[in-house]
């Protein structure tokens, strides 16, 4: 029988995918590979909220640089 996929592999490769496809935008994505959600939704490694994060490979630069800015301020818990 062959190897049962398991959550923490399709999270690797899914995540593998995704840096494959940042790594040619011109703002990288800020995320630092501690993707865990604080109770308001937003990530505690990169500060963004999860609608930032699906919508990141949608957005224009202007708009990726004006969450790089909003997040050097952003705090969370």
């Amino acid at each position: 029988m062959g190897k049962r996929w398991v959550l923490d592999d399709c999270s690797y490769l899914c995540k593998g995918l995704y840096n494959i496809f940042m790594n040619n935008q011109t703002i990288k994505t800020p995320c630092v590979d501690i993707c865990k959600y604080n109770k308001q939704n937003f990530c505690v490694g990169c500060k963004r909220s999860s609608d930032e994060i699906s919508g990141w490979i949608h957005y224009s630069d202007e708009m990726r640089q004006a969450i790089m800015q909003d997040l050097k301020n952003r705090k969370i818990d």
